[in-house]
């Protein structure tokens, strides 16, 4: 088969109905020339004029040539084209045609990824693509799969203490990202120093790098999240500490009152809810009183992000900005 890349985040640029299609035309012939298939580049004049019909006819001439292999158009960000509809650069009507092409183009098949949750895909622009689409939510790895993306890798020139890849694993609760993150700049260090073997020192060494190069990731994990969910994420950090303290309902209701800070009941449980639905945060159960309020506890378990929010997210701070919204 042929996957073809479409990084939505680089074709929001000034992007429109006639140069979307004509770009996924361009990537779907270069790949396909990668291939060793031979097929004409699509004209953008004629894109302009009709840019539909014009991709349609370039589908038709790339059907012609496979032969049992499937085009994977891999659409990536792909909630960008909801943001240009918003701003008017791009016609709803574009997300009709694809779902025409999902029902009607059988040698084409479609993976879409993005942040919205399924049910923000059952309403609004995203209902045209729910009832045809398997939906996979993506998750932190098991214990086993992170360690094996830890060491196989680099399992040839590079050895992981027992007590490294446990450290590892809990500042990045599993998640794949950070481990690439946290993996990248230990082998970069291990390069330098000529190290065959990761200690826990090595992790400690590089864990300030790796706070300041994930800067940007946990910054746009906080500006995903409510206010709601930003007061009580950081009254988790605050009280939690960087050892990842557990904090049942109770206590982090004392520290709203505490902090004088108003508050509801179901509304602190909605917005842990929804904390652990993002994989921020995660309920624990003692497993013996589990209807009781104290039996069910709360914890961030990426101790990357705990560090962060203590050290960029002091809950005074976070406090004084919710009372002002």
């Amino acid at each position: 088969h042929i996957p073809v890349l479409i990084d939505m985040q680089g074709e929001s640029l000034q992007i429109s109905g006639s140069k979307f299609l004509h770009n996924v035309a361009f990537y779907i012939a270069r790949e396909m020339k990668k291939k060793g298939f031979s097929v004409l580049q699509p004209e953008q004049k004629d894109f302009a004029r009709d840019p539909t019909f014009a991709f349609n006819l370039f589908l038709d001439r790339v059907e012609s040539k496979l032969e049992g292999q499937r085009i994977i158009l891999l659409i990536d960000e792909f909630e960008v084209l909801e943001e240009q509809i918003k701003k008017g650069k791009l016609e709803a009507e574009i997300l009709e045609f694809l779902r025409s092409l999902m029902q009607h183009r059988h040698n084409i098949n479609f993976l879409l990824s993005g942040t919205h949750k399924i049910d923000q895909l059952t309403k609004g622009y995203w209902s045209v693509f729910f009832n045809i689409a398997c939906h996979y939510r993506l998750s932190k790895l098991n214990s086993q799969d992170a360690a094996n993306l830890i060491r196989k890798p680099v399992e040839d020139y590079l050895e992981y203490d027992p007590y490294a890849l446990k450290k590892i694993q809990q500042l990045t609760a599993d998640q794949p990202y950070l481990i690439h993150l946290m993996c990248r700049s230990l082998v970069d260090h291990c390069d330098e120093k000529r190290k065959s073997y990761v200690t826990i020192n090595d992790v400690n060494t590089v864990l300030r790098e790796v706070m300041q190069t994930g800067q940007f990731h946990f910054d746009w994990i906080w500006q995903q999240l409510s206010p709601e969910e930003r007061i009580t994420l950081s009254v988790l950090a605050h009280s939690g500490k960087e050892e990842g303290r557990q904090l049942s309902l109770l206590e982090v209701e004392e520290v709203y009152r505490n902090y004088r800070f108003p508050y509801k009941r179901e509304r602190i449980e909605a917005t842990l809810q929804s904390l652990i639905d993002s994989d921020v945060i995660e309920r624990v159960s003692d497993g013996i009183h589990d209807n009781t309020l104290d039996s069910i506890r709360y914890r961030i378990p990426i101790g990357l992000i705990r560090s962060w929010l203590c050290s960029e997210k002091p809950l005074k701070l976070i406090l004084h900005a919710g009372s002002m919204v």
